[in-house]
């Protein structure tokens, strides 16, 4: 059974434009927050103000925040696919944000996140 769908071309198209929320000022004081606040001010002085960046600084400081030792390779990968869907660099940003995370991953499992990112 076939389903045809008729479209007005001449239809109303809403856009909804917003700004990023910065969510640093909702973290409560934990220990976790105190490591992670020196970090989130790192991203926001060294990415600039453009769209692209702001979405990938945003990103990033959500990977910081969920990403535990089970979940750092999948976290990762998402980021990685994330700023390669972008146009940017995936395997430097990878690289940055592992290093940023409290226990990143070593050599070989990064290695083999980083191949996976390249291939795919």
């Amino acid at each position: 059974m076939t389903q045809e769908f008729k479209t007005e071309y001449d239809g109303l198209v809403i856009t909804n434009e917003g700004e990023l929320l910065d969510i640093t000022p909702f973290l409560p004081n934990t220990e976790k927050s105190e490591l992670l606040m020196p970090k989130f001010k790192m991203i926001d002085a060294e990415y600039d103000q453009s769209e692209t960046s702001r979405r990938i600084s945003g990103f990033l400081k959500k990977l910081l925040l969920e990403t535990g030792v089970g979940n750092r390779n999948q976290s990762l990968y998402n980021f990685g696919k994330f700023v390669k869907d972008l146009g940017e660099n995936s395997i430097h940003e990878v690289e940055r944000a592992n290093a940023m995370l409290h226990e990143p991953l070593a050599g070989r499992d990064l290695k083999d996140l980083l191949n996976s990112l390249a291939r795919g």
